[in-house]
């Protein structure tokens, strides 16, 4: 992929990339974890390029520093900094939907969904899994 430069309104303090399909890449953006502060990118990707989808985010969602997608259901969660995990539902092009939040107020680094869809996994600032 060709570099996509930060300040040009698509990506902000970057931290973590996952694909939805072969051509729907979504960035988790920490915007350097300032209060009030998180979104996630997304991007179409195809031969000859990528494509600057939109930026998306919900209250109380502060620099997401991972995200991962269910493979099941297709649901992205995103660890945000200090606020837990927020969910979304994806529906094909249109715009990710805001579909709760767990662990509020609790400093969350990583996510990632078991491969069975049941189950998902979260990394906290504190040792804890």
């Amino acid at each position: 992929l060709p570099n996509i430069p930060a300040g040009t309104g698509e990506i902000f303090d970057p931290a973590s990339a996952a694909f939805r399909t072969a051509t729907d890449l979504f960035v988790g953006n920490r915007h350097g974890n300032v209060l009030g502060t998180g979104s996630i990118s997304r991007f179409t990707v195809t031969g000859s390029g990528v494509t600057f989808v939109g930026n998306y985010t919900t209250p109380g969602m502060i620099g997401v520093h991972e995200i991962a997608f269910s493979p099941t259901t297709g649901e992205l969660f995103a660890a945000a900094v200090n606020n837990g995990i927020f969910r979304f539902t994806v529906d094909g092009s249109n715009p990710p939907v805001p579909a709760g939040q767990f662990a509020a107020g609790t400093a969350m680094r990583g996510v990632c969904v078991h491969p069975n869809g049941r189950y998902v996994y979260a990394t906290s600032a504190s040792s804890i899994i």
